[in-house]
């Protein structure tokens, strides 16, 4: 089980790129710049989630799936907040 496959754009507020060289704290001693991921930030005050799911069924292929969720959870207001998000999906396919 691999822990970084794909990246999962549910969470991601933006893409920054960042052109080289790089020569302070993203990316040092880099020559040909970067992406930087930029997650949700968790919000101090509000409680919410949300939870994705779809199908695909390829002929010959099988059924896949996807799932999706996020929740925001303030642990003490206006100081103190986790944001949790988790995904999981299943291609299917056929290969002749």
């Amino acid at each position: 089980m691999s822990w970084c496959r794909d990246l999962d754009p549910t969470d991601l507020q933006r893409i920054e790129v960042l052109k080289g060289p790089q020569g302070t704290l993203y990316g040092a001693s880099n020559m040909g710049g970067l992406l930087k991921y930029v997650t949700i930030a968790p919000d101090l005050r509000e409680l919410n989630g949300h939870v994705e799911l779809d199908g695909i069924g390829v002929d010959h292929g099988g059924l896949g799936y996807g799932v999706r969720g996020a929740i925001n959870l303030p642990l003490v207001s206006d100081v103190l907040a986790v944001r949790l998000s988790a995904s999981n999906r299943l291609d299917p396919g056929y290969i002749r």
